[in-house]
């Protein structure tokens, strides 16, 4: 998230004083333009603190599900989804991506229905993450095991 800002910052500081030079600005303004703009990013920087991410795994009713992902939203948490493969074996389980998420999440959620057995997928050390259990909990519940799963 910060490059994009930095890049966007950036345009800016080069747009303005491509104006200021094009309008026959003096060094003075052209200079105090381009040191207060670099302040300005600066600040915005170092304010913006990127989302955590993490994994769902596995399916839910619809508005639990949503319940969820706005539990976590609401705590601060980006949200990357996985259904799960298919009849084939995880990607990540082989040494492969997982074509879910782009930058490892900080852990992974594991849904299961009430009297689910089987299997329990294994994200959370396939992507050497924390991984977090629920069976169709209220999102605050879960939000706070995953916050007592990551230090929070």
């Amino acid at each position: 998230m910060r490059r994009e800002f930095l890049g966007y910052g950036v345009a800016v500081l080069v747009f303005g004083g491509a104006i200021l030079w094009a309008a026959d600005a003096s060094g003075a303004v052209v200079v105090t333009f381009f040191v207060l703009s670099a302040a300005l990013l600066a600040v915005m920087l170092t304010t913006v603190r990127r989302r955590a991410m993490v994994l769902l795994v596995g399916e839910q009713p619809e508005a639990p599900e949503l319940a969820l992902i706005e539990a976590f939203g609401n705590a601060g948490y980006g949200v990357c989804r996985c259904y799960g493969p298919s009849n084939r074996p995880c990607p990540a389980l082989r040494g492969l991506p997982c074509p879910a998420w782009t930058d490892r999440p900080a852990a992974a959620v594991i849904l299961r229905h009430e009297g689910e057995t089987g299997p329990i997928p294994p994200c959370g050390s396939a992507l050497l993450v924390p991984s977090v259990q629920t069976r169709e909990e209220p999102g605050r519940v879960v939000v706070e095991r995953l916050d007592r799963a990551l230090g929070r």
